[in-house]
């Protein structure tokens, strides 16, 4: 069966940003945060949030975050695949914040200590979901408990 498993990726990521909108809403109502990932990344395009733009730009970004980490196995190695899966989202999440945030002057998109421990944290829960939806889906793995068959 062929198939195109950067596209696969890419769909099994945004799949995976669901946890993060619903984890990101419930501290928003616990009132840890002020702002979700949805208005955040609809920040890069005006000052003020927009649902709308926000979960198609999300949606975007969260293809973009798989197809990079499909390919991250070819320069970082197979090892440990879910926690470098998490890694690489909080980074690229703190990019998202630091860029269009501080260095943009938008003030909505810097959080406060709460704020950035709730956006740090789903990111990891972001990352963590989209490493193991791509490692279960698309990483074929045989083992072998011994002997010859």
């Amino acid at each position: 069966m062929k198939f195109d498993k950067p596209l696969i990726a890419m769909l099994l990521s945004i799949i995976g940003a669901l946890p993060v909108g619903i984890f990101v809403e419930i501290m928003i109502f616990f009132h840890l945060t002020t702002i979700n990932f949805f208005k955040a990344s609809s920040m890069m395009y005006m000052k003020q949030g927009s649902i709308l733009l926000g979960i198609l730009s999300y949606i975007g970004y969260s293809a973009f975050l798989g197809l990079l980490m499909y390919h991250s196995p070819k320069m970082l190695g197979n090892d440990y695949f879910i926690i470098k899966c998490m890694f690489i989202s909080m980074f690229s999440e703190s990019l998202l914040f630091i860029i269009f945030g501080t260095l943009a002057g938008n003030m909505l998109l810097v959080q406060n200590t709460s704020g950035n421990y709730v956006h740090a944290s789903a990111a990891a829960l972001g990352g963590i979901t989209r490493g193991f939806l791509i490692n279960k889906y698309l990483f074929k793995r045989s083992y072998s408990f011994g002997g010859n068959k």
